[in-house]
């Protein structure tokens, strides 16, 4: 584990289903070399855990927020968790 490097979950609110935001944000993990995965929640919501760079997690995060068309998150929580190491970044 580098210096610098933290795991996140994060937790995205709005429309964020059904509008391509898993694969985009997998995409865009994968080009910063983050690694975890990101899924649908049976309450509407995405939740995503990533381990990597913080300020490459902090990149993903506003991706997701602003970058992703035809999404509309209305807000995110985000918690440090305990380190966990990822082969790769995953849909599940």
């Amino acid at each position: 584990m580098g210096r610098n490097e933290i795991t996140k979950e994060v937790v995205f609110y709005g429309r964020v289903q059904g509008v391509n935001f898993r694969n985009q944000t997998c995409n865009m993990a994968r080009n910063l070399g983050l690694f975890g995965w990101v899924t649908n929640q049976p309450d509407g919501t995405v939740k995503m855990v990533v381990t990597g760079e913080r300020e490459k997690i902090d990149e993903l995060i506003t991706f997701c927020i602003t970058g992703i068309v035809r999404a509309n998150v209305e807000r995110h929580e985000e918690r440090l968790i305990q380190h966990t190491a990822f082969q790769d970044f995953s849909i599940v």
